[in-house]
């Protein structure tokens, strides 16, 4: 299942800069990122990819900002991945 388990990722995301766990981020963060490049969610694997870049500079600012862009960028990648799914499933031939 495309994006398993990236609701987690993301909440760890937020707690990791509440807390200021680097590591944490820097976990959730190169996770979601696979899961964005395995199916082609081009948009969200770049934010994960900055954000991941600049982990010490997301935690030291606690800036919440960075997950919420990452977080809007799953939900439309969620939302295109449906619309696609549907597209396709419409077009499937009737056994």
């Amino acid at each position: 299942m495309p994006f398993s388990g990236s609701e987690k990722l993301l909440n760890d995301m937020h707690r990791a800069v509440r807390d200021g766990d680097a590591p944490l981020f820097q976990y959730a963060t190169h996770a979601l990122k696979g899961n964005a490049s395995g199916v082609g969610a081009i948009h969200l694997y770049k934010a994960c990819y900055n954000a991941e870049k600049n982990v010490s500079t997301v935690i030291a600012d606690t800036n919440l900002a960075i997950v919420d862009g990452i977080q809007e960028e799953f939900n439309r990648a969620i939302h295109s991945l449906k619309q696609y799914l549907a597209l396709n499933n419409s077009h499937q031939p009737s056994a």
